[in-house]
């Protein structure tokens, strides 16, 4: 962490991302400070107090929002609210909590539609959004972004009172499960935002899904484990997985694939490595008991083996994007790594769910990989563009949830369980832990039927 802070520090601060081969910043998401939102609570957790306070002071005196920029709605969700509403529950330093909602506040217009599912793309100095141009039509939008709102946009309310963040991210869900889940529990990866009507067939849980799907439980778990509509859709939606999308190689290894026109592909995608995480998290949480959870469980166990079996067959060490199981065998399809997290992600939950040294085995060998062929001298560490070639090319791009996300479950994984509790915390998508419990009652009752009248 030392080592990609100082890149970043020296080469890019305040830049959304660090291109640490060319030492310089890069402006993938209209200058927010994505890398340093991103990196917050990471600061926090490893105990680099000092540096944190600087970024701190970023935050409160050269963070703007007047940016005549179109950029991801979701992207930002999850990176810069979520990233502030963590570092507030981490820190309890005020200014977060301000700046996240201050972010919110210019998203709000988005949500201005008819079904309560925001346009993908929000300009903060202007408010103007758009729709997402290449999600299946004029007024398409995904899956995983519409679906990825809720935890930051809840959490915000249970901090400040305030309801309205909380009932437009409630208000898409609500509606997902009339329009789609009644019959099975996976829902199509391109939705009309106007009409609500499906624009794509292809159902999975990988890529344009993935964090939809994670939520679901992730709200109940926020929420107090009380909200059944959440859990009960997480709970049709695994059992789909079981049923429709699990496939097994010739040499044993369980994998998840994506349904396409009805034909199952088979194909593993490294971000569908989280839901092995995911699911343990759902049985140690008690969302599902009995039968139930001993199969979840197993496939959790046999998914983050396979996961991990992505690195171990690389050259490098180190996990392509996607691998295929079409001649029976694991084969590269996508040879690029980008520094994803979701395989140590489920490393990281299964050795804190069933205290396995294994996870830590693994976790160490994917470590050692990163540092041998993605770290970069002068500071910071880059995706690679094949994992396939050994030396292999960098990318030069160091991605904001390698700071965020992969080194803080590395980092967790070979901390104590007391170190951000999964009983006191759950994480957003992002990484981003947010504190369980109180004050989900300073919401006044009243105040939150009256968001809800208002948004109808």
């Amino acid at each position: 962490m030392r080592h990609s802070w100082k890149g970043y520090v020296q080469y890019a601060w305040g830049a959304d991302e660090l291109l640490p081969v060319s030492r310089r910043g890069g402006t993938a998401f209209c200058n927010t400070g994505a890398t340093l939102l991103d990196a917050l609570g990471t600061l926090w957790i490893m105990g680099m107090r000092k540096e944190f306070g600087r970024a701190r002071d970023w935050v409160a005196d050269e963070m703007s929002f007047d940016l005549n920029c179109q950029t991801s709605l979701f992207e930002l969700v999850i990176r810069a609210v979520g990233g502030l509403l963590s570092a507030y529950d981490l820190s309890g330093d005020q200014v977060f909590l301000t700046k996240a909602q201050a972010i919110a506040d210019r998203m709000m217009p988005a949500f201005d539609t008819p079904t309560g599912i925001p346009r993908g793309t929000i300009n903060l100095g202007t408010q103007v959004s758009q729709a997402t141009s290449w999600a299946g039509g004029a007024n398409g939008a995904v899956l995983s972004e519409l679906g990825s709102v809720q935890m930051e946009f809840i959490h915000l309310s249970r901090l400040t009172g305030e309801p309205k963040y909380g009932v437009a991210a409630d208000r898409i869900i609500k509606f997902l499960n009339a329009t789609f889940d009644q019959a099975s529990g996976l829902v199509p990866l391109y939705i009309n935002l106007e009409t609500g009507t499906a624009s794509s067939g292809q159902v999975g849980v990988g890529a344009l899904a993935d964090s939809y799907y994670e939520y679901l439980l992730k709200v109940w778990v926020l929420k107090g484990r009380t909200d059944e509509m959440y859990r009960g859709m997480w709970v049709r939606a695994m059992d789909e997985v079981l049923k429709r999308l699990v496939g097994t190689s010739s040499d044993g290894l369980q994998y998840v694939g994506d349904i396409n026109g009805g034909v199952f592909v088979q194909r593993l995608e490294h971000l569908t490595c989280f839901v092995a995480g995911n699911l343990a998290l759902g049985v140690h949480t008690g969302a599902v008991n009995g039968t139930r959870a001993e199969n979840y469980m197993a496939l959790a166990r046999n998914l983050t083996n396979t996961c991990y079996q992505m690195y171990r067959h690389m050259p490098t060490g180190l996990g392509p994007e996607q691998v295929s199981f079409q001649t029976g065998v694991m084969s590269k399809v996508t040879g690029y790594n980008i520094l994803r997290p979701e395989v140590v992600e489920s490393i990281f939950m299964m050795h804190r769910i069933t205290n396995d040294s294994i996870y830590r085995d693994m976790g160490w060998t994917i470590f050692q990989a990163f540092e041998t062929y993605s770290k970069v001298e002068s500071g910071g560490y880059s995706g690679v563009v094949d994992v396939g070639i050994s030396p292999p090319t960098l990318d030069d791009k160091m991605q904001s949830f390698w700071l965020a996300e992969t080194l803080k479950y590395l980092y967790l994984l070979f901390s104590p369980s007391s170190t951000i509790p999964l009983s006191d915390w759950v994480f957003n998508t992002e990484a981003h832990p947010f504190r369980l419990g109180e004050p989900a009652a300073r919401i006044n009752s009243t105040a939150a039927a009256a968001a809800v009248e208002s948004m109808s």
